[in-house]
């Protein structure tokens, strides 16, 4: 019996030690695997990954600090909007909103916002001030300034001339050595270059650089501002999110909608930062410069610049605007790219505006 019972407790022996060893490889490759994982990892903060959020990890902070290129201060008073997702499994994908998030930099140009915890990943970041636009700049390490390039198409060249002359005016050159021609100019950072390559969740924040607007007629208004997070698991905007910097706004959804989860919101012409893009759009459409657009161009933003410009409108005024120019918008249905306005198409539409403007401004 002792020579089977020893025959017996070998094979368990061994079973156990190879079982010991097992676990001490998967805990070695495991180990290897994390360290690898954290090798790669996209978002590091203070020595954690989030690459897969966790509720336990310390919340981050998504901010922003906006800088004018040309004067090196801060600009206050752009709008910033984004909204918060959690993730509570870790997971890198779906999600449930958590927050909308909008408000406007500082005097010292900066905005941010705090998570509740670690579970939490910010997205679709929408910016927007009147009279400013971003400048699109590449990030290279071996160089200490940065690049501000407007393209412009070979057969667009000359069709714009008040901007092309402004922009040489400002120091800007035109590169004609590639098929889509580029005024370009060089801004020297020196010691503050190293702040651009900071992202908005590092404890510093993102640093972005500015400039007055330039560019040729392009759609500068930010589609993503005031953009609502959207919950893929109940197929809509969730009602029971969070909403900051929208004070004085009736974001509950109304009896009759709670089926469907629609978020009620006033019309454009009640929110400030519409009524923002709104008077920049107008500003825009009636600058003098569109006098010197040439008449044969019929491929320009105007007709959805317009579209931007009457969100300042009642619904009970947008009607009154087809009126202004009918036969301009029924050549544009799409309010898509058209033809720029005439001297005289100018003059009228933004007399037009010019009413409404001090109608909105007059108002509490």
């Amino acid at each position: 019996m002792k020579i089977i019972g020893r025959l017996l407790v070998r094979p368990f022996l061994i079973i156990k030690s190879i079982s010991t060893t097992l676990l001490l490889v998967g805990l070695v490759l495991l180990s290897a695997c994390d360290e690898l994982l954290s090798q790669n990892c996209q978002i590091k903060v203070n020595g954690i990954c989030y690459d897969r959020p966790k509720s336990s990890n310390p919340p981050l902070t998504a901010s922003w600090e906006i800088i004018d290129i040309d004067t090196k201060k801060p600009i206050p008073g752009v709008w910033i909007s984004f909204y918060w997702k959690k993730f509570p499994n870790g997971g890198q994908s779906g999600g449930s909103c958590a927050r909308n998030v909008i408000g406007q930099t500082d005097s010292n140009g900066r905005f941010s916002n705090t998570a509740k915890d670690g579970s939490w990943m910010f997205s679709e970041v929408g910016m927007f001030k009147p009279g400013y636009q971003p400048i699109r700049y590449e990030r290279f390490l071996e160089q200490t300034y940065i690049t501000d390039k407007y393209k412009i198409s070979q057969e667009f060249v000359g069709k714009f001339p008040a901007w092309e002359h402004e922009l040489r005016q400002q120091g800007y050159q035109l590169d004609t050595t590639s098929t889509t021609n580029n005024y370009y100019k060089n801004f020297e950072l020196g010691t503050d270059y190293s702040r651009i390559m900071a992202a908005a969740w590092y404890p510093e924040g993102e640093r972005q650089y500015w400039v007055s607007t330039r560019s040729f007629p392009s759609q500068q208004f930010s589609t993503n501002l005031g953009a609502h997070c959207y919950d893929r698991k109940l197929g809509r905007t969730d009602p029971n999110a969070e909403f900051v910097g929208y004070d004085g706004f009736d974001f509950k959804p109304s009896q009759d909608q709670k089926e469907y989860g629609y978020i009620e919101i006033p019309g454009p012409d009640k929110i400030p930062w519409e009524i923002d893009r709104a008077k920049a759009a107008i500003r825009y459409i009636c600058d003098e410069k569109w006098d010197t657009v040439t008449a044969d161009l019929n491929f320009t933003p105007s007709p959805i610049i317009l579209m931007y410009a009457a969100q300042i409108l009642s619904d009970p005024d947008i009607p009154l605007l087809l009126t202004v120019l009918p036969e301009y918008f029924n050549s544009s249905p799409n309010y898509g790219s058209g033809r720029a306005l005439s001297k005289d198409e100018r003059l009228k539409i933004c007399g037009f505006f010019s009413t409404k403007m001090k109608s909105t401004e007059s108002q509490p």
